[in-house]
């Protein structure tokens, strides 16, 4: 519904200092106003949203330790990793992943999948997209005025999602490798070999364990 009200404007005059007069308003003139009326008992739909807990765990563990402040120089340095220790660390892998891709050796490179070649680029793919839906639909929000935050999140996890279940698949794997080690240990014996590696940074030595009949 809307209502229509209407003012009607009036002359008036005024007298100046020569008495002589002018007209504030030319003419006679209408105007009119359009409100409109608003249904207050219309009532919009309220979105839900997934409730979120926090648990805790009914096990707790303590384990007393020093302050950093009351701990010296040397202790710091032994329990923290230094820059020129995490230098060679990042040398080392890189290292490793090389050797690998030429085929020089052959040995697990779970933790550096991202670092290889075609882990680099599978990255920088996910990210690139994610980043291209989130930015368009912000520029098509700016475009229409409005602002939509689900949609965007839902958008991201488009993308999000995969990564997040092969993450998932990686660490079922992992769990699978770990309890199939210990099982393997419990029942044989085993023995380690070896591989040395020399390189611009150090010494890399390769161990696999490899089980035997008891």
């Amino acid at each position: 519904m809307s209502a229509i009200q209407t003012t009607t404007t009036t002359t008036t005059k005024n007298y100046d200092g020569d008495n002589k007069y002018h007209n504030d308003n030319d003419h006679i003139g209408k105007k009119y106003y359009i409100s409109l009326s608003h249904n207050t008992n219309e009532k919009k739909p309220r979105r839900r949203r997934r409730r979120r807990v926090v648990r805790f765990s009914s096990i707790l563990h303590i384990k007393h330790t020093i302050s950093i402040n009351d701990m010296t120089h040397e202790e710091i340095a032994n329990t923290w990793i230094q820059q020129d220790e995490d230098y060679k660390i990042r040398q080392q892998c890189q290292e490793l992943i090389a050797l690998e891709e030429t085929g020089a050796v052959h040995d697990c490179l779970r933790g550096l999948e991202s670092h290889t070649k075609y882990g680099k680029i599978k990255k920088d793919m996910n990210r690139y997209e994610s980043k291209m839906l989130v930015m368009n639909e912000q520029d098509q929000q700016y475009v229409d005025d409005c602002l939509d935050e689900e949609k965007i999140s839902s958008l991201y996890k488009e993308v999000s999602n995969k990564c997040q279940v092969d993450a998932q698949f990686m660490a079922q794997k992992d769990r699978s490798d770990v309890e199939r080690y210990y099982t393997n240990k419990n029942e044989s014996s085993t023995h380690t070999t070896t591989t040395t590696i020399r390189s611009s940074t150090g010494i890399i030595t390769l161990s696999k364990p490899i089980a035997s009949a008891a």
